[in-house]
């Protein structure tokens, strides 16, 4: 008995060795972004050791890097229901469904802590912006509080409670949060949190320091290259500044924002177009809203002999006459906002979509993140936003003499 209990223990003990100088194979990769590799190492431990719950938090986090979201969900559920309490794991849950555009089942799992537990500053920062993503923004709101409650100092906490009170008409209370997250400095987010602390500034009429506050943000907006990445209230940035260079560098700034990191479909293989040409729209508007209003006639004068229509949603799902009038033309409806951009685009993708069309531009959640992966052979924008995409993956903008003319063509990347 006593030698066969000693060989068990050199067993397990065999295990654990191999299992920890695979972990710690899997670290050095992770540490060289070779992701790939790391998740190879972080499987063999945790195939080594199943119950190691380190293990295998370090097998989601370079599974989620590797572009691997819904294995790195399926792992982090393992560690969730072996351990119900482990805050790190539920915290890295609401990142992973957040990157597949989760937000609001994220933000649930996040939410939804053993009674006790007291989450970190970290924790409760990240939970603020998932619901802020979510559109659950005095549910942010109260959460960016018991944050800052821990860590005053955390500028982004600030600046997300900005945008949270703004999007619930508190326009006051988002200028002092915008003007202390600046005070405390962004990081490189500082233009967009200017040129929105300014937009709400204008709606409120302060007029009293506008000529700083704009020559504030016309120095940010001049440091921007065509191949700047920065994230940017774009719609702010051109209705506050009349100088179109600046307008269009704050465009490809933020569209550049949005393509980062992507890797983009490959071309689809040429071919001769079908009878009828197979066009998507993409929008959050789909329902009793301006964008919808002016454009369902036009669907409606499509020749569906000639043309196949897909509509991408990715706002609320309301049952108002106009979006049942939209949905009643359309060869394809399809509810898309809990996915993420890659879900999208490779739905688009599998569709085969001709020409696809951005309804929104740089306006509240648009996605031009989307259209970054080249989903349709031509794409375009339309409608939502007059202004330039400024982006290289969108080759046409749909105007008129009026609103885009020829002569302003220099100013638009399209």
């Amino acid at each position: 008995m006593q030698t066969s209990t000693q060989a068990v223990f050199g067993q397990q003990a065999r295990l654990l060795k191999q299992a920890h100088q695979h972990w710690e194979h899997g670290l050095a990769f992770s540490k060289k972004a070779q992701w790939l590799a790391a998740v190879k190492e972080f499987d063999k431990a945790c195939k080594a050791v199943p119950a190691d719950t380190l293990f295998r938090l370090n097998l989601a986090r370079a599974l989620l890097r590797s572009d691997q979201a819904e294995r790195a969900i399926e792992e982090t559920r393992r560690i969730m229901e072996q351990e119900p309490g482990n805050l790190l794991a539920r915290q890295f849950m609401g990142e992973c469904l957040s990157q597949v555009g989760r937000h609001s089942e994220a933000a649930s799992y996040m939410l939804d802590v053993l009674p006790g537990m007291k989450p970190s500053a970290e924790y409760l920062q990240i939970l603020g912006n998932t619901l802020f993503s979510a559109q659950r923004y005095k549910e942010g709101i109260q959460v960016l509080f018991d944050a800052l409650s821990q860590d005053v100092t955390h500028a982004m906490s600030h600046y997300r409670l900005g945008i949270c009170f703004n999007a619930v008409g508190m326009k006051a209370e988002a200028i002092e949060c915008l003007t202390t997250a600046l005070t405390l400095g962004l990081d490189g987010g500082e233009l967009a949190a200017q040129s929105l602390r300014v937009f709400i500034s204008r709606e409120l009429c302060r007029w009293d320091e506008a000529a700083l506050e704009m020559e504030e943000v016309n120095q940010l907006l001049d440091a921007l290259t065509p191949d700047s990445v920065n994230w940017s209230s774009v719609f702010a940035a051109v209705t506050l500044s009349g100088d179109v260079g600046r307008q269009l560098r704050s465009a490809q700034a933020c569209a550049n924002f949005y393509a980062h990191g992507v890797k983009p479909f490959a071309p689809r293989a040429p071919r001769p177009l079908g009878q009828r040409l197979k066009v998507g729209m993409v929008s959050c508007d789909f329902h009793h809203h301006a964008t919808t209003i002016l454009l369902a006639e036009v669907l409606e004068k499509l020749a569906p002999e000639r043309f196949e229509l897909h509509l991408y949603s990715h706002g609320p799902d309301e049952d108002s006459p106009m979006r049942r009038r939209i949905k009643a033309v359309a060869t394809q409806f399809v509810e898309v906002g809990d996915w993420s951009d890659q879900q999208v685009a490779q739905k688009i993708r599998d569709d085969d979509v001709d020409v696809l069309i951005d309804l929104k531009g740089h306006t509240v959640n648009g996605r031009l993140g989307i259209f970054a992966y080249r989903a349709a052979p031509v794409q375009a924008t339309y409608l939502g936003f007059p202004g330039t995409s400024g982006a290289t993956y969108i080759d046409y903008m749909i105007g008129d003499a009026v609103v885009s003319p020829l002569s302003e063509a220099p100013h638009y990347t399209e």
